[in-house]
């Protein structure tokens, strides 16, 4: 058996055996335990809670179909293809089923049902108490999701990839100050990752690292801490558009989604998650009835800006809800808008003004290195439309799951 399984293997890999693949079929055979008990476990709660509705049923099954449909493919293809895009650019958002610890598992499917057991009580929470256990309730599913491929470990594993990710930058950084100071000229001795991004990130692992007495594990645990955050900002922006009933329910759903899990909970794009929901509430709500939240919200948006060049995509999104309250206003009322507007930018422009009279960091000419570093992977603008392509193709399938 073992011999047909090797030889099956290899002919669709097209790789001859190696005493890895025993490993692989243990993983496999492991994994596939733990995802039956889950299956009929979450079938049984399918059939008792949703089968009644037709609608919600047609739904079920089609969200179930096409989900597993990703999950096992995802799953062949990091089995037998190692490759880094090839294994993520149609299964960016799904978690290859590899479960080291089946408890880890178990730890989230109880997290969930305590969570659906009390869920009523906790919807009558006074709001300071309801965003508190919600927050803490996305803390602990997040935990638990990022332990199930090998406990711990995984939980960890962005972190120890030193010569990649931010975490390779703390021995460089001395203090603050000096450390924006110099940050061009370390530019070419930077973790990977950190080469094309603002030193937001390298900073705020440093902190955190201090926080943690230097272990990844600590690191990583307020990291996901730190995701859990956004609900703060994103309950307050919800009850813009919806009742308090509606807001709540659609954070008990939030803090659920998976591709949240896996984007924001186990990487520095936690705080990145939380910072943007921040910036964005607070200028939506600023622009809205506050000259005081307008400046905030600019700080909060220079924050962002310092942590990951990818708010700049939110231009257009930012240009929509001007227009959409230069609609609402009116004509006498416009000249508010205006003002808070002006003030969310020149507290923007102030953040990145300051932090350069201080330390002599520039975000422009960040911006300026960091583009020719992304140039020398993506090459010229004509060769680079194969990896645009796929990166575009990887992100809208992680928006669309997340839909």
């Amino acid at each position: 058996m073992k011999d047909f399984l090797f030889s099956w293997m290899s002919k669709i890999s097209g790789q001859t055996y190696t005493l890895a693949w025993e490993e692989k079929i243990f993983s496999i055979f492991s994994a596939g335990i733990s995802l039956f008990i889950f299956l009929c476990l979450f079938g049984y709660l399918f059939y008792k809670k949703v089968w009644c509705d037709l609608q919600a049923r047609k739904w079920g099954i089609l969200t179930v179909s096409i989900l597993g449909a990703i999950a096992v493919g995802k799953f062949i293809v990091y089995r037998l293809w190692k490759g880094y895009i090839s294994d993520r650019i149609f299964f960016f958002s799904v978690p290859s089923p590899k479960i080291e610890n089946p408890m880890w598992l178990f730890l989230a499917i109880f997290i969930f049902l305590m969570f659906l057991l009390f869920r009523k009580i906790i919807q009558k929470f006074k709001t300071r108490n309801f965003l508190i256990i919600i927050c803490l309730i996305f803390f602990s599913f997040s935990s638990s999701i990022a332990g199930i491929r090998e406990g711990r470990a995984s939980i960890m594993d962005p972190m120890t990839r030193i010569h990649w990710e931010y975490t390779g930058n703390i021995k460089f950084i001395e203090n603050t100050r000096n450390f924006l100071r110099d940050y061009m000229v370390l530019q070419p001795k930077l973790a990977v990752h950190a080469t094309n991004h603002p030193p937001g990130n390298s900073l705020l692992v440093y902190y955190f690292s201090k926080i943690a007495g230097g272990s990844f594990f600590g690191i990583s645990i307020l990291i996901i801490f730190t995701a859990g955050l956004s609900v703060f900002p994103l309950y307050y922006l919800l009850k813009n558009f919806f009742d308090e009933d509606i807001a709540r329910k659609l954070l008990q759903v939030y803090i659920f989604i998976q591709s949240v899990v896996m984007m924001a909970g186990t990487s520095l794009d936690a705080f990145f998650v939380t910072i943007v929901w921040t910036s964005i509430a607070l200028l939506f709500i600023g622009w809205n009835k506050s000259v005081w939240l307008s400046a905030i919200g600019g700080v909060a948006s220079g924050v962002a800006l310092f942590s990951n060049y990818l708010f700049l995509l939110l231009t257009p999104f930012f240009l929509a809800v001007a227009w959409y309250f230069w609609i609402k206003f009116g004509y006498n009322d416009r000249h508010k808008l205006i003002l808070r507007i002006l003030i969310s930018f020149s507290s923007f422009l102030l953040f990145f003004g300051l932090l350069w009279l201080w330390s002599g960091y520039s975000i422009i000419e960040n911006f300026i290195i960091s583009r020719s570093a992304n140039s020398e992977i993506v090459i010229s603008n004509f060769e680079s439309i194969g990896s645009y392509f796929t990166f575009v193709i990887m992100n809208i399938l992680a928006f669309g799951i997340s839909l």
